[in-house]
């Protein structure tokens, strides 16, 4: 799979923040299958959470994001909307309604955290309900450029500061067509805005 089959098959259901041009000229992509909960349960998510532990976004400097296993020991997490979704999901797979194989994609940082870009609460509904597992992601990969996608401005989030993060927030809020919070930091991404699956 190339960048450009990558971005023909994932981006009309990508619902985060990815400039897709950049990322097909700038990124190469991998195919890998994950089996295992352990494997499973590693994957980031896009969801984030505060040091107060309330949702946070890619614009909150100090937020971490969440693992599939994360977000799995959690109780409505992200929302009690997007919990009882993902019960939905995981009795589905229970019951045989869902595909024993599915498929995600997933940018991989240049330290090897694999962050999922769609398909999050699949994930999490799937590594809940102990099922076998047979996840083929999509990775792509290339510099940590937040102008491909914003959640990597979390890869210099210790090297920045607070002045040089709210700088950095603005030019990207811009470069992804989004209107100017006012408050660097201060907003989150919300689950109904990023991503529902």
């Amino acid at each position: 799979m190339d960048t450009s089959d990558f971005r023909r098959i994932f981006e009309p259901d990508v619902r985060c923040l990815v400039d897709w041009p950049r990322l097909e000229e700038h990124c190469h992509v991998s195919l890998e299958l994950i089996t295992a909960p352990e494997e499973l349960g590693a994957l980031s998510t896009v969801w984030y959470v505060r040091d107060d532990d309330r949702l946070g976004g890619w614009q909150d400097q100090h937020a971490v994001r969440v693992t599939v296993n994360d977000a799995a020991r959690r109780t409505d997490f992200p929302s009690r909307e997007s919990a009882g979704y993902v019960e939905r999901i995981q009795r589905g797979i229970l019951a045989g309604d869902h595909p024993r194989v599915w498929v995600t994609p997933a940018f991989r940082t240049q330290t090897g955290e694999t962050i999922i870009l769609d398909g999050n609460h699949r994930a999490v509904a799937l590594l809940m309900s102990g099922a076998p597992i047979a996840l083929f992601v999509a990775v792509a990969q290339g510099l940590d450029d937040a102008r491909v996608f914003p959640d990597l401005l979390h890869e210099r989030a210790d090297r920045l500061t607070a002045t040089e993060w709210g700088s950095e927030v603005r030019v990207l809020r811009r470069h992804f067509g989004l209107a100017d919070s006012g408050s660097p930091g201060a907003g989150g991404r919300h689950v109904g805005a990023h991503e529902t699956g």
